[in-house]
């Protein structure tokens, strides 16, 4: 027997999204497309990368015993790292790292968190600094001198 045919069958041609896959009912004791059904091919931009479509690729792998297919990539992905430092020797603080966004992708948001503590005693009096770099942008959080758990953060221009 051929393999089933990779052809979608159009319950009416007039109408493009009337397309469905082909049905066991759909073929002849041969193996192949009844004759007087209308159909066309399966074009890749028909496919659909949707679990629960109709038309998910993944449903015309498994039937077509497709091998060495891979998985298109997530529409987002999520990159992030934690970082820590330690004061140096003039009682400062520095940390600094780049994030590696995955090829084919590109940064669409970005949610930044950092703190400070001080605790030598009367540090604590709302000089405390702390600066985030987000590309070209800076950000600086200013402490309040009360041991608030999110400093106020704000772009620098």
């Amino acid at each position: 027997m051929p393999p089933e045919p990779f052809a979608f069958v159009l319950n009416n041609p007039a109408v493009p999204g009337s397309a469905r896959v082909v049905l066991a009912a759909d073929l002849g004791s041969d193996g192949f497309l009844k004759p007087n059904l209308a159909s066309r091919p399966i074009t890749p931009g028909d496919l659909s990368e949707t679990s629960t479509a109709p038309f998910y690729y993944g449903y015309f792998m498994g039937k077509y015993g497709a091998a060495g297919v891979n998985a298109p990539p997530e529409p987002t992905t999520t990159v992030s790292k934690g970082l820590t430092g330690n004061k140096d020797d003039s009682n400062h603080l520095a940390v600094a790292d780049n994030l590696t966004i995955p090829a084919g992708y590109q940064a669409s948001s970005i949610a930044v968190q950092g703190a400070f503590a001080i605790t030598d005693g009367d540090d604590e009096d709302g000089n405390e600094r702390m600066w985030v770099f987000v590309g070209k942008r800076r950000f600086e959080c200013k402490g309040k001198g009360t041991k608030e758990p999110v400093p106020h953060c704000s772009p620098i221009r």
